[in-house]
């Protein structure tokens, strides 16, 4: 299923909690950090979204640094006339959300493997209770 579900996330140390793309993922240490102090945090809830938003993103290839001789990442910039929010908490929702999903994947979606390296390749991307990103990703990579 393209929704993703409501993960909540609590910090032991400063009790800070919210949801999960609040925090920031370590990904050499596998786990997700507080972003006030930096202890590592636990999950405390999963549920349903009762929304989505669903957005076209223009994704390219940005220079990271010159670190290891160059590296790239992806970023990408939400074509601002596909936006559409829906309510997901009932089987009607979810369908029409579905429905919107898929003919937007099978119109307009370049897929990253698919594209040359100096294209851009068009993804549609679905957030569960939030609005859609203006850009992507949501923190810029930095090298480690």
């Amino acid at each position: 299923m393209f929704v993703e579900k409501i993960i909540t996330r609590r910090c032991d140390k400063c009790n800070k909690e919210g949801r999960d793309n609040r925090f920031a993922f370590d990904q050499y240490e596998g786990c997700y950090l507080c972003p006030d102090c930096g202890a590592e945090t636990e999950v405390v809830g999963v549920r349903e979204p009762n929304w989505v938003s669903i957005a076209l993103y223009e994704i390219e290839r940005a220079y990271g640094g010159p670190e290891e001789g160059g590296w790239y990442y992806d970023k990408g910039r939400r074509e601002i006339a596909t936006i559409r929010n829906f309510e997901v908490d009932t089987p009607e929702g979810l369908a029409e959300a579905t429905t919107y999903f898929d003919a937007m994947r099978a119109k307009h979606e370049i897929p990253v493997s698919k594209r040359r390296w100096d294209e851009p390749a068009m993804v549609v991307k679905c957030f569960s209770e939030e609005m859609a990103l203006i850009s992507t990703p949501r923190h810029i990579p930095v090298y480690c």
